[in-house]
């Protein structure tokens, strides 16, 4: 009776001391400020109308504070009413950021105002490398002339993409 207790004791312990051998807390990838370059790129969908641009060699800027805080700079320069950047944090080599605009003129001269929600969201998938989904989603906020612009709001567009920093 003894002996079995003996083995039982023993055969948990040895269990306990597998589990307790994994890696949970894996290194992070280095993710430094600065300047990434497009590597790969999809679009789908696009119903706002802002992919025009978003394709390998796109250049944007990534800013990474001491605490993980870490801002996107809007993918592309492309004469976006916007200046909204994504915010947010990196932590375990994951990111969700998010930028909301205040209502803001679609087009110049058109009276409609949109309010623009950027969201970016991926990890970190080896030294200043990232992969991740840009969301554009934009809502009519006031306006008699928004059918002039040719887009139908709400809308959403959505840039999947990978990115390496700039050597």
């Amino acid at each position: 009776m003894m002996r079995s207790k003996l083995v039982v004791l023993l055969g948990a312990l040895v269990a306990l001391g597998i589990a307790g051998c994994g890696d949970d807390d894996e290194e992070p990838f280095v993710l430094d400020s600065g300047r990434y370059v497009i590597e790969s790129v999809t679009v789908d969908p696009d119903s706002c109308g802002v992919a025009a641009g978003y394709e390998v060699g796109t250049e944007f800027d990534i800013t990474v504070g001491e605490n993980g805080e870490m801002t996107f700079a809007d993918i592309k320069d492309n004469g976006d009413l916007s200046d909204t950047k994504a915010t947010g944090t990196v932590d375990n080599n994951a990111f969700d950021l998010t930028g909301t605009s205040a209502p803001g003129d679609v087009m110049e001269g058109v009276d409609c105002k949109t309010v623009i929600t950027k969201k970016v969201v991926g990890d970190v998938t080896g030294d200043n490398v990232v992969d991740g989904v840009y969301t554009w989603s934009e809502v009519k906020s006031s306006g008699a002339e928004c059918a002039e612009t040719g887009i139908t709001f709400p809308c959403e567009s959505k840039i999947t993409f990978t990115a390496s920093k700039k050597q």
